[in-house]
């Protein structure tokens, strides 16, 4: 208790000094001439105002005073008529002060326009790239639903083959394959149960539809990712056994 006593004691007595200290120095400002009334408003409104503050009502009176004197020296330039007449005319000081000005306010202008145009290019670029975006999933997508429709309409087709006797099957590939429609015949027949397709070759007995088996048969033998180039190759071959010159 009795140190906590000192201390404070300690601390009362400094503040105490100190503020004896501000009183005298303020009292030898006032005595010696150099602090009045005036100064310590001066002083008080100095750190009453922000710094940040200050320097942009300073820029902003620097600004004002720059435009006030352009003006002053506009009006200085223009050199009225003899008495009589009240109508002045422009010197070429200010016309040139004049045309300086409309070059600023149109460099600005040009400035502000090309800004406006560069941002108006780049969102004409982003919708451009977001269409072609949108029209590539579009015919992704409707390429998906054709093939898939294709699928199951093949799927359909070698059912409905497989539900006929097989000599009508014979028949109706026999017509496919008269028509230029090998390669879908043989697509059927790789698709088709291997029972079914057996029976297909084994009603196939004249000479024409013998032949047409081996073709079908050679056919068969290539895979479906060479099946292009080979059907053409045994077209050619079955369409030139079949018709004899």
């Amino acid at each position: 208790m009795d140190v906590m006593t000192k201390v404070w004691n300690i601390v009362a007595f400094l503040a105490v000094m100190n503020l004896i200290a501000v009183g005298c120095f303020m009292a030898w400002l006032f005595g010696s001439g150099r602090m009045d009334a005036e100064r310590l408003e001066r002083t008080r409104l100095i750190f009453h105002v922000p710094i940040e503050q200050e320097s942009s009502e300073r820029v902003a009176a620097e600004e004002a005073e720059a435009i006030a004197l352009e003006m002053a020296q506009e009006q200085a330039s223009l050199v009225r008529l003899p008495a009589g007449s009240n109508q002045p005319i422009d010197s070429l000081e200010a016309i040139e002060m004049h045309r300086q000005r409309m070059e600023r306010r149109f460099r600005s202008d040009l400035e502000r326009d090309r800004t406006e145009l560069l941002d108006f290019e780049r969102r004409l670029a982003a919708r451009e790239a977001d269409l072609k975006r949108r029209l590539s999933a579009f015919e992704a997508s409707r390429t998906d639903r054709r093939t898939a429709e294709e699928k199951i309409e093949f799927t359909r087709v070698t059912k409905l083959l497989e539900s006929l006797p097989a000599k009508s099957s014979k028949e109706y590939l026999v017509l496919m394959c008269g028509d230029g429609q090998m390669a879908d015949a043989v697509d059927y027949l790789r698709a088709m149960r291997p029972g079914t397709r057996t029976s297909i070759f084994a009603a196939m007995k004249s000479e024409e539809d013998m032949q047409l088996a081996s073709a079908l048969l050679k056919s068969l033998r290539v895979p479906p990712s060479a099946m292009d180039d080979a059907t053409e190759i045994v077209d050619a071959s079955s369409a030139s056994a079949t018709n004899p010159k």
